[in-house]
């Protein structure tokens, strides 16, 4: 791994909830807004989450009013804004080797999405249960910005 990387249950172990599993997107989101995990579940069942089972983030995001980088939504007091990172024949996608090295992308607070999980960058430091692989792709990221 040749990229910051800082292990973060994001407060689970000390939540009402220290053995979920499947909550990527709870611990994300309770990083990047600084709202404790337990808020962050309950907001999250309220849309739909199910107990042990994984939540679609782009979704969520979208049902939050955030589209794009120029269609900038709100989630708990912070607003987002989305960016894709699309491949392109012959290049190397995105990744968090690049990603924690590229402004404006290593300032301010991320969740970044690859296949089938997502993960907090803050401040070009990735927190995460374990770290991802220097090339795993990167799909998108959403910027959060306290209001």
């Amino acid at each position: 791994m040749n990229y910051p990387f800082v292990e973060s249950d994001a407060g689970r172990s000390l939540s009402r909830r220290p053995k979920q599993s499947n909550d990527c997107t709870v611990r994300a989101l309770s990083l990047v807004t600084s709202v404790p995990y337990d808020t962050v579940y309950d907001l999250l069942a309220a849309e739909g989450r199910k107990c042990g089972r994984g939540f679609q983030f782009k979704n969520f995001v979208r049902r939050s009013g955030v589209i794009s980088q120029s269609v900038p939504g709100e989630i708990l007091g912070h607003s987002v804004d989305k960016f894709y990172f699309p491949g392109k024949r012959g290049e190397r996608r995105m990744n968090p080797f690049t990603f924690a090295r590229t402004k404006p992308f290593n300032e301010g607070r991320w969740i970044v999405k690859v296949a089938k999980h997502v993960f907090a960058f803050i401040d070009g430091t990735a927190y995460d249960m374990c770290p991802e692989p220097d090339d795993r792709c990167i799909y998108t990221a959403f910027r959060f910005v306290k209001k």
